[in-house]
């Protein structure tokens, strides 16, 4: 049992270490249904599978969907998208 509250706890920290430093929220596969017909809320997510991971980039209501064999690559998705976001609205603030 205890190592089952480990996996747990582990999960548990991951999830907010994602919501809290990087923005990035869990979410099941049902909401990431209703978050695709509706394109709300705005936000990034991520569904973690079993064998894939759902990232959701829905930051401006523009919604961005892509699945990855692994959790870096989604990761890395999700994290380019609003770095290139940030560039673009700061390259339009200079003209």
């Amino acid at each position: 049992m205890a190592s089952i509250e480990l996996l747990e706890n582990h999960e548990t920290n991951f999830k907010n270490l994602l919501l809290n430093v990087f923005g990035i929220k869990t979410i099941s596969e049902e909401d990431a249904k209703e978050i695709m017909d509706k394109h709300r809320p705005l936000g990034n997510y991520l569904v973690l599978g079993y064998n894939s991971y759902t990232a959701i980039d829905n930051t401006n209501g523009n919604l961005l969907v892509a699945k990855f064999l692994s959790i870096e690559k989604a990761f890395i998705f999700l994290k380019t998208e609003i770095f290139v976001e940030v560039l673009q609205r700061n390259d339009k603030k200079s003209t």
